[in-house]
């Protein structure tokens, strides 16, 4: 019997770009506070997902799609932007953003550590003019003051958002409601408490910290029995 050689499949990555003169990245450069999303390579959600491994994208598994997404999906998505700093951001909050537009995430971001632009401003800028009269959801309140970085409030505002969907009240007495009564005022349209037990788990210090005055300790010890 003689060996017959097959014919090996070439497979083609699609660029949706490629008619536009654009170049596809395969290794988009991670800035502090960009997820770099990749969606200007890839325009199919889907196809994220399915790439998530190119280097600085951090997206979830292709199962999440299975459902259409709603409020409490993207808010999911704003806790898992924000995890990615875990343990950078203190004595602030973990927070993250995504804006959406016509269904599709347009812009995601995230708060990499205190003194660092906040992820609503990482989002908008990912977003640029895409967000106008698109939806803003992030897991924690924006704040409505001027501390070492300008307020979230104005940036939304001026980025003409036309909902913003919130996770949870800030506990901060300097925000406390005042940022969500900013965006009322301008016209957004505003939604609180979506996911509020996932986004009070995320930053259960934080809000200990706030409301206590107090840090929030985690004790473990280990008992040791000798026999004699």
């Amino acid at each position: 019997m003689s060996a017959q050689t097959l014919p090996l499949t070439k497979h083609v990555l699609y660029n949706p770009l490629a008619n536009r003169g654009e170049n596809l990245s395969f290794a988009p450069k991670l800035r502090p506070g960009f997820c770099n999303s990749a969606k200007r390579v890839f325009e199919s959600r889907i196809s994220l997902r399915n790439y998530s491994k190119l280097g600085g994208v951090r997206c979830g598994g292709g199962a999440q799609m299975e459902q259409e997404p709603d409020d409490r999906y993207y808010i999911r998505r704003c806790v898992e932007l924000a995890r990615t700093a875990i343990g950078y951001t203190s004595p602030n909050p973990m927070v993250g953003c995504v804006i959406v537009k016509d269904g599709k995430i347009v812009g995601e971001g995230f708060h990499p550590k205190a003194g660092q632009p906040h992820a609503e401003v990482f989002a908008l800028r990912d977003a640029g003019d895409l967000a106008e009269n698109g939806t803003a959801f992030v897991c924690l309140e924006p704040c409505n003051h001027y501390g070492r970085t300008p307020p979230c409030t104005e940036a939304l505002i001026k980025a003409r958002v036309k909902k913003v969907v919130i996770g949870m009240v800030d506990p901060n007495a300097i925000v406390d409601s005042k940022g969500i009564r900013k965006l009322r005022d301008a016209g957004i349209e505003v939604t609180v408490g979506v996911e509020e037990e996932l986004c009070r788990k995320l930053n259960e210090a934080y809000i200990h910290q706030m409301l206590t005055g107090k840090p929030f300790v985690t004790l473990r010890y280990l008992s040791l029995m000798t026999t004699l």
